[in-house]
């Protein structure tokens, strides 16, 4: 009984010391990966930087063949990445909606 009296009290201590360590709030990247197409096009985001996402990338990702849609695709794909990141979302896909410049994203399975 004795051993009891003392073990029950340290588990309680114990569980009660794991409820309270605190879940992890940010994300260090997204993945943002092209919802129509191959393994190569996506593009890691960093939660912390996501506007070092380059032209280059949102060419790449989005298959752009108009270089003028280029810069508002590029601020609608770090709005994505920043919203994934915010809901610690690690993988996200994209496309564009016809040949406009509207971005669409889910999150990936």
């Amino acid at each position: 009984m004795n051993r009891w009296a003392f073990a029950i009290p340290t588990l309680l201590m114990a569980s009660m010391a794991l409820a309270q360590q605190p879940e992890p709030t940010e994300l260090a990247a997204v993945r943002v990966v092209a919802m129509h197409g191959g393994p190569e096009e996506f593009v890691t985001v960093s939660c912390k930087t996501p506007d070092e996402m380059t032209m280059d990338d949102v060419h790449r990702v989005l298959d752009v063949k108009d270089p003028t849609k280029v810069p508002g695709l590029r601020k609608q794909l770090v709005a994505a990445a920043t919203e994934a990141c915010s809901a610690r979302i690690e993988k996200i896909m994209v496309s564009r909606t016809g040949d406009s410049s509207d971005v669409t994203w889910k999150a990936a399975n």
